[in-house]
């Protein structure tokens, strides 16, 4: 019984809403949908830097020599330029360089040896800012000369057809993980060298990662999840504000209600034309014709005077 009277005196303090608060009331849910929509991505860009992960196909070139025919007269070079990634390292992070190559299974490649592989990060003005470099040795390991001879002879008719390559084609050299970029001299391209000649690159992958941390980690890899969590957490929060504020809002207005409806309204008496009268004749007829005896009294003590 005192649900139904309280849900009938909502009701009625509904109805009894003005357009302006009907209106501010509608704006407030929807200022609420608006927050918790635009939050996650305010904070994925606060918290994610501009690159967290990224892979580049390069290609490796060199300097011909004049003199001679086919002539390599410098080291292969790739050359990644940021601007044409439309896309900057942000400041701040640390960053890890790593390139995976595949060598063409020939006879050059098969006598390489040991060489080495060098990542230079340049500024605005072309100067290194930094110099990484790998030592490289293409030679099969034991266990690996294992694996290729028993995959050989478990599938021995691929083999003869040439479908695997006799020898490790493939590298992975990661030349540092700790490149630390500064904002007052941002790095514009990134030159990578290998420093023997004579080597024949099939393909080649150049990847840079930045050093995050768990958040950043979790919102880069899992952004779904984490956009899913993170507008239900806000959607609750700024609910509960907008709850706070008109349920304030609604005592106050309560508190307005009952004063008004407190203070009774003093009556005055009019004549005719609206002139005010003065009440003291018409009290003094009123109390004699409900109290006879007191006025009696005075009469008698009137007749003895």
């Amino acid at each position: 019984m005192a649900m139904i009277t309280t849900s009938k005196n909502f009701i009625n303090s509904c109805r009894k809403l003005s357009s302006e608060t009907v209106l501010s009331i509608i704006a407030s849910i929807i200022l609420v949908f608006v927050a918790s929509f635009f939050t996650p991505f305010i904070l994925r860009w606060i918290l994610l830097p501009n690159i967290v992960s990224h892979s580049q196909d390069v290609d490796f070139t060199f300097r011909t020599c004049a003199d001679q025919l086919y002539g390599v007269c410098s080291f292969p070079e790739a050359i990644v330029d940021l601007d044409e990634m439309e896309t900057v390292l942000s400041p701040g992070y640390y960053y890890s360089f790593s390139l995976n190559i595949e060598l063409v299974d020939s006879p050059e490649n098969r006598k390489l040896g040991m060489f080495q592989a060098q990542v230079s990060p340049k500024g605005i003005s072309g100067t290194p800012l930094a110099n990484y470099k790998k030592t490289i040795l293409f030679r099969p390991s034991f266990y690996s000369k294992v694996y290729t001879f028993i995959r050989n002879i478990a599938f021995f008719p691929l083999y003869i057809i040439g479908f695997f390559p006799s020898f490790d084609t493939s590298k992975s050299i990661l030349f540092t993980d700790h490149f630390f970029e500064l904002s007052d001299n941002p790095t514009k391209t990134i030159s990578l060298e290998l420093q023997n000649r004579f080597i024949q690159v099939a393909s080649a992958d150049f990847h840079i990662r930045a050093h995050v941390g768990i958040s950043s980690y979790l919102l880069y890899n899992y952004p779904t999840i984490t956009y899913s969590i993170i507008f239900s957490i806000c959607f609750t929060i700024y609910s509960g504000l907008c709850l706070l504020y008109w349920s304030n809002r609604g005592i106050e207005l309560y508190v307005d209600e009952e004063i008004d409806s407190n203070e009774q309204p003093e009556i005055e008496l009019t004549d005719n034309q609206g002139r005010p009268l003065n009440p003291l004749p018409y009290l003094k007829v009123l109390s004699s014709s409900l109290f006879p005896a007191s006025a009696v009294m005075k009469h008698s003590k009137k007749k003895r005077d």
